[in-house]
């Protein structure tokens, strides 16, 4: 290596550029069980750098070595995220509209256990969270501790699909991120919209307290607004959660699969980190 490209490399904006690449990466997959392992790994690679740094080893070589492993970390998630794109799709899948409008992000969804916690619940094997991304994909800074500082919070959630509402739960308080609403052990979907449709039970969920315009018994059509995005129940920020099942007791028996028509008339069944625009 010439001394300016040692010179370059011994720069202390090296470690902030690799923080700044595998924090792009890792932000989408936080409430992915793989999210944990990610955050563990870059305390591990800043320990690592501090421990080479008292060793004796150069700036040259702990910031290169620093910037690899940051680039590894940021490349992980694509590892399992071609694993779910490959898996087979399922069959029967039942067709409807993105829950909402504009650009979002999956936050949980696909047939890989690292990049969707809901494959833990039988009636939730296909369900999905959805949150509304900021220009570098995140659902809002990472150190906010406000619903209202994330773009999906109060955001309109409409129906999927026509159909029928069955169930209606409201009033339910939001938790703060990244902490769950205090009853959330036994009240998991928060506030929460069941409606009949062809195919099966569909749930939306963590819905806003006070914004759910229906009623059990409405007839609804496709598009009509259902209520606003919120962070109610098991959450630990605001999304819109979306799942089709068996039976209409929400959580209970089998999932059923299913898919969104986007904008541009594609089917899509998102895994974590790929957007929908609806």
């Amino acid at each position: 290596m010439n001394d300016l490209g040692a010179l370059v490399v011994a720069s202390p904006f090296i470690p902030l550029i690799g923080i700044a690449a595998a924090s792009l990466a890792v932000v989408p997959y936080r409430t992915a069980a793989l999210g944990p392992r990610l955050l563990f790994a870059m305390f591990a690679t800043v320990i690592g750098a501090m421990i080479a740094s008292f060793k004796g080893f150069s700036a040259v070589e702990v910031n290169a070595g620093f910037l690899l492993a940051c680039i590894l970390i940021s490349l992980w998630p694509f590892y399992y995220v071609l694993q779910a794109r490959r898996a087979p799709a399922p069959e029967g899948a039942v067709e409807m509209a993105p829950p909402f409008t504009g650009r979002w992000r999956c936050a949980s969804g696909g047939a890989v256990a690292m990049l969707n916690h809901h494959l833990d619940s039988p009636a939730q094997r296909y369900a999905y969270d959805f949150y509304a991304p900021n220009a570098v994909g995140w659902p809002g800074a990472p150190w906010a501790r406000t619903n209202d500082r994330y773009l999906a919070y109060g955001k309109d959630v409409l129906a999927p699909a026509e159909g029928r509402v069955l169930r209606v739960v409201d009033g339910q308080p939001d938790g703060l991120p990244p902490r769950p609403a205090p009853d959330a052990a036994k009240r998991p979907f928060g506030n929460h919209v069941v409606i009949e449709i062809a195919g099966g039970y569909l749930v939306l969920a963590h819905l806003k307290p006070g914004s759910v315009r229906v009623k059990s018994g409405e007839a609804v059509k496709r598009g009509d607004r259902l209520a606003a995005c919120g962070n109610s129940g098991e959450s630990t920020m605001p999304h819109v959660h979306v799942h089709l099942q068996e039976k209409p007791q929400p959580g209970k028996g089998r999932g059923v699969p299913l898919v969104f028509r986007d904008t541009a008339g594609r089917l899509v069944a998102p895994v974590t980190g790929q957007f929908l625009v609806g």
